[in-house]
């Protein structure tokens, strides 16, 4: 898996050479020359490393998404584990509350009989 901060490289650009226009009379030498080297190249020869990079992208694209889909499969565990976490969590803090309720009562209760016995107290 790659680096998250540093990202992957993510395109080739291919670069073809430009159609060059004859110009209107006779071209001077660098445009003769250029228009030499333009129509040397063979177009199957340039089809051909068209169609291998392509191929070698697509072979890149396809790890990049094996890679994608690994990472996502790793997120879900995560956060399916994180639910489990939150679940219990929330297990916990029932139970809690629920001895709290019970404290609570438990107090109100003493409060009340403490009350009574002031005023017994203070009436005799």
């Amino acid at each position: 898996m790659s680096d998250p901060i540093t990202p992957p490289h993510t395109a080739d650009i291919l670069a073809f050479r430009p159609r060059v226009k004859v110009p209107e009379g006779k071209p001077d030498s660098a445009e003769a020359a250029s228009l030499a080297a333009a129509s040397a190249e063979d177009p199957q020869l340039r089809l051909q490393r068209a169609l291998a990079a392509l191929d070698d992208a697509l072979a890149r694209q396809k790890h990049a998404v094996a890679d994608w889909r690994s990472t996502m499969s790793l997120l879900g565990a995560q956060v399916d584990g994180l639910g489990g976490a939150l679940a219990g969590l929330s297990s916990n803090l029932g139970d809690l509350h629920a001895q709290v309720s019970v404290l609570h009562s438990s107090a109100e209760d003493l409060q009340a009989q403490a009350d009574r016995m002031q005023t017994a107290s203070a009436g005799e």
